[in-house]
């Protein structure tokens, strides 16, 4: 997904297309679980790890352009 993307996204194509699911496009982790056999903890330990990636990376931008 190129919002991701643009952010170096650092996972499996599986583990970008359930954090845009859950995050991007209001999909719940039952509903997720439930269509990909993906059990719930291992989607949210997919999402944590994201998010922490993301945080970092976000903030590696904002010293970049001191913001």
């Amino acid at each position: 997904h190129t919002r991701i993307n643009t952010l170096n996204y650092p996972s499996t194509k599986a583990g970008q297309v359930q954090f845009v699911a859950h995050e991007l496009d209001g999909r719940t982790f039952k509903e997720l679980a439930a269509e990909t056999g993906v059990g719930l903890n291992t989607l949210l330990g997919r999402k944590h790890a994201a998010v922490r990636h993301l945080r970092r990376r976000l903030e590696d931008i904002r010293l970049e352009f001191d913001i």
